[in-house]
């Protein structure tokens, strides 16, 4: 698949915040508040799109306003960035509403993970548009204190400067602790940080492929849809989301149905690599 690269962001340019599936904004205020310090540092000027701050139960507004939101920010040319303030379950509500002509005529970093896939893979099949898999506002760039030096350091060398060759080696350090937005846990203290040992193989061997991060199971909501993309010769790489609460992973029956998902439409016998 050709994609067109969007152009390097400049450094005041603007980072436009959208929130296309859950509306979490409206309660956690202080994270909004460090997100947006932490990308002023950078010289970005940050502006909340006019409806990601909505909620309306599961999402943050209806799907007409969302897709509104991400039009505007692609329309508009101090735009540098636009980026997911979290991620959800419903971004496949608007993957029929998008304009991908005005998107592939205006190409921007668009930056998000988590259901952020299903928009991810439109945006490539769609409008041809090379996008990345990253942090969203609330959840790295509104750590407390600060943002983790891995995610920064990611940042930097992908969004910023564009390195051509990256050796992605894993964190030092990692976390798994929770600490409770809603009841201002994370706004107390940092989150107790341990050391990483390292990539585990499942499998001894070697393999190459053009990288396909997604979450499961966003990625299984565009299975048999025009907004798959032909994952032959891929490396999949699988986020795996927590479960019914931020307290608690997947279930392994979850992970275990969606993976048949993805075995019974083909996708894991084309790519190279999990």
């Amino acid at each position: 698949m050709q994609l067109t690269h969007p152009p390097k962001p400049k450094k005041d340019s603007t980072v436009y915040i959208i929130s296309p599936s859950a509306g979490l904004l409206p309660f956690v205020q202080k994270r909004v508040e460090r997100a947006t310090k932490h990308l002023e540092a950078f010289g970005f000027k940050v502006k909340i799109a006019s409806h990601a701050g909505q909620n309306n139960g599961y999402v943050s507004a209806p799907a007409t306003e969302r897709v509104a939101d991400i039009h505007t920010a692609f329309s508009d040319p101090e735009c540098g960035i636009i980026m997911a303030a979290i991620g959800g379950d419903h971004s496949n509500q608007l993957i029929e509403l998008l304009d991908y002509d005005l998107i592939r005529n205006n190409p921007k970093v668009f930056i998000g993970y988590s259901d952020n896939t299903v928009l991810h893979y439109a945006l490539a099949t769609k409008a041809n548009l090379q996008t990345y898999y990253g942090p969203c506002f609330l959840n790295q760039f509104g750590e407390f204190p600060e943002v983790l030096p891995y995610t920064l350091q990611s940042f930097t060398e992908n969004i910023l400067h564009r390195a051509s060759t990256i050796d992605v080696k894993p964190s030092e350090k990692y976390t798994d602790e929770v600490l409770d937005w809603f009841t201002n846990e994370d706004n107390k203290r940092a989150r107790t940080l341990v050391d990483n040992s390292g990539y585990s193989w499942w499998r001894d061997g070697k393999a190459s492929g053009w990288a396909m991060p997604c979450t499961i199971p966003s990625i299984n909501h565009l299975l048999g849809t025009p907004y798959m993309p032909d994952a032959t010769g891929a490396i999949l790489m699988l986020d795996i989301p927590e479960g019914h609460s931020m307290h608690e992973g997947a279930s392994v029956a979850d992970l275990d149905a969606w993976l048949t998902d993805l075995h019974n439409a083909g996708v894991l016998a084309c790519v190279h690599g999990i």
